[in-house]
């Protein structure tokens, strides 16, 4: 079975390389800010508050997580890449933020990960898995892949959003059996996630 992993980065704008970060003797005098670009709630929220009180236990100031969800990440992001390079403020990066949201929207890319951002640290990796609702007879990816050869396009599966991990997961996954097509795209919450319109959904877990 295909796997698909996200990564994620701890990042900071590129100029909070700043002069003033190398009197590590008085560095942070003031509580640090964590940008989520996701949404509260989901696995990369999660692991960021508890990567933020593990921080703050260690630096001896506060570290306030704050969600701006919206555009695969790139709000969020955008935020961190053109705010104050202070070295105060925290970025969750991803594959998407970093990689795949460039080759998406081109020149209408708020920022630009390589000039823009700083990677500090590799915090975690995600990989996505396959689920589908209990109410369908499947238990294994051969039985999903002889549905959907018995009923063309008859399959349908959900992601978190367009353009993501679990997204092009899903395509991938399209385009080697090529016989499944995406559904409507939702939220991986649990009244969505057993949506009857969606026999599959592609999550995260963390590993």
């Amino acid at each position: 079975m295909m796997k698909s992993t996200m990564l994620g980065y701890v990042v900071l704008g590129v100029l909070a390389l700043h002069p003033a970060m190398s009197a590590a003797q008085t560095y942070p005098e003031r509580p640090l800010t964590y940008v989520v670009p996701y949404a509260p709630g989901g696995a990369a929220d999660v692991f960021a508050r508890q990567l933020a009180q593990k921080l703050g236990e260690r630096l001896g100031r506060p570290v306030v997580v704050e969600n701006r969800p919206g555009a695969n990440g790139n709000i969020g992001s955008a935020h961190v890449a053109n705010g104050a390079a202070d070295g105060y403020t925290l970025l969750l990066g991803s594959a998407s933020t970093i990689t795949i949201n460039p080759h998406l929207y081109g020149r209408n890319m708020p920022y630009d990960p390589l000039k823009d951002l700083q990677a500090v640290s590799g915090t975690h990796a995600m990989a996505n898995v396959l689920v589908v609702n209990n109410a369908t007879p499947y238990r294994s990816v051969a039985e999903v892949i002889a549905a959907a050869k018995l009923r063309p396009g008859a399959l349908a599966y959900a992601s978190a959003g367009t353009g993501n991990t679990m997204h092009l997961a899903g395509e991938q996954f399209t385009v080697s059996t090529s016989r499944c097509r995406p559904a409507e795209i939702c939220c991986m919450c649990p009244t969505r996630a057993g949506h009857r319109r969606s026999a599959m959904c592609w999550v995260a877990r963390f590993r």
